[in-house]
């Protein structure tokens, strides 16, 4: 079993589906005991269902209310992850950087519609590329991770000159501001501007415009890998657990390059969202969204919930922060190792803090929906399902393995992040399933067996 450490620290009260109008509620120490049990548990078979290492910290109008770690930073040395662990947050950087551009915005220093080519002339159509386009990945610059050359410099690095050359080379995907595409080469200009613009290093401002201010102790821009002894390695689980070779700072400078604590992540992102770092007007914009992507968040789906935040892979890292307008809630999840993406534990999390109700499988009742559908419609749009282990997990494009939530009567439920959830009614008898997601409905017959 892996093992799992855990502090608690408690504020606020839980509204557990124990409590309600007939019943007394809870004392407030009780609701924090249920959460803090079940929280405990769901990440302890989260871990053991997914091969998930890592973090999580969930607070509750500015408090700490749970506070978890499961499994290694370091297996060879068995050195455990725990409240101390620094993660590499990956593309959850994009937020901090945007946050020092609209403080720079806000001292005067740049302009939302300020033109690209005042600071990289050479890069093509820099005239028609606005700040406000690259923080909302609406220049057209191709990503340049995406190229194939970036498997020969990731690891080793890449001096800034040489990935600003390449930046130069890269294709325009489309005309700026006529649509939007994820790319990291935005957030790598963005560094670059504020650099120039404080006369500092990105690791500089960094500490002097959040980690500082915030009394964060534990959150920089590394310039080497490994540069702390508190870094945890990522892995990943095949027959063994395989080391992953950790992308070097430089190769993500700007887009993904910061390491912090779990802790340390979520309350940079309560600070945001509550207002300590950028004015209300700058974070209103900051969340605004527009081809899908805000400058610098995302908004974001937990349930029927909505959420701001970001999300983050590098190596064998993954990373969620993301905030609860009305809950005031944080949670931030940090994984150095994971065989599923951090959505189903999103979920559980969900379910478990606002008491939703859950509706177990009966013994044997996955097997009945596993299968491949087909569109009756004619088009070639497929779904295959597994069951293991009791659950119907859905495959996505024969790859990837997502869990889905039983909400009773044969609906299963797909949350995501960043679109609305799947939601997927089957017949009894299995042999076809209609799948919803906003305003489509499409209808699927069973054609083989997918187990």
């Amino acid at each position: 079993m892996t093992p799992i450490r855990f502090s608690i620290l408690v504020a606020g009260l839980f509204w557990l589906a124990a409590c309600s109008e007939n019943d007394p509620a809870l004392p407030e120490a009780n609701q924090a005991e249920a959460f803090e049990d079940t929280a405990a548990q769901l990440l302890q078979d989260y871990a053991e269902r997914t091969n998930f290492m890592g973090s999580v910290v969930i607070l509750e109008d500015g408090e700490t209310i749970f506070d978890a770690s499961v499994g290694y930073a370091n297996l060879s040395q068995s050195v455990p992850n725990d409240q101390h662990t620094l993660y590499r947050i990956a593309s959850i950087s994009k937020p901090y950087t945007a946050a020092m551009v609209f403080r720079a915005i806000e001292q005067e220093r740049l302009a939302l519609d300020a033109s690209l080519s005042d600071f990289f002339p050479t890069i093509p159509e820099a005239e028609g590329i606005s700040i406000e386009h690259l923080l909302q990945h609406r220049s057209g610059i191709a990503n340049y991770t995406g190229d194939a050359s970036f498997r020969d410099y990731h690891v080793e690095g890449i001096a800034r000159e040489d990935l600003l050359r390449l930046i130069e080379r890269l294709p325009r995907e489309f005309a700026p501001g006529e649509d939007a595409r994820y790319s990291n080469s935005n957030y790598f200009l963005l560094a670059l501007i504020l650099e120039a613009l404080y006369e500092q290093s990105y690791a500089e401002l960094i500490q002097s415009l959040i980690a500082e201010p915030l009394g964060l102790t534990n959150t920089f821009h590394p310039t080497e890998v490994g540069s702390s002894a508190q870094e945890a390695l990522s892995y990943e689980r095949e027959e063994d657990w395989i080391t992953m070779p950790t992308t070097h700072p430089s190769s993500s400078f700007g887009a993904g390059s910061i390491v912090a604590t779990t802790s340390e992540l979520a309350r940079f992102m309560n600070a945001l969202m509550e207002g300590s770092i950028v004015s209300a007007e700058s974070l209103s914009l900051m969340q605004s969204t527009r081809g899908g992507h805000g400058m610098g968040l995302q908004q974001l789906s937990v349930g029927s919930r909505t959420a701001y935040g970001h999300g983050g892979m590098v190596d064998g890292f993954e990373s969620l922060a993301l905030f609860l307008p009305e809950e005031k809630l944080v949670i931030a999840i940090t994984a150095n190792a994971t065989t599923e993406g951090l959505n189903g534990l999103v979920s559980r999390i969900e379910e478990a803090y606002f008491g939703d109700e859950e509706h177990p499988l009966a013994e044997g009742e996955a097997s009945t929906y596993a299968g491949i559908y087909a569109a009756t419609d004619g088009s070639s749009d497929t779904f295959a399902f597994i069951e293991r282990d009791g659950s119907l997990i859905l495959l996505v494009m024969n790859e990837f393995e997502e869990p889905l939530t039983y909400r009773g009567d044969g609906r299963f439920v797909f949350e995501q992040m960043y679109a609305a959830p799947m939601v997927f009614s089957f017949s009894e008898d299995g042999q076809s399933v209609t799948m919803t997601q906003g305003d489509f409905e499409g209808s699927y017959r069973r054609e083989a067996s997918a187990n």
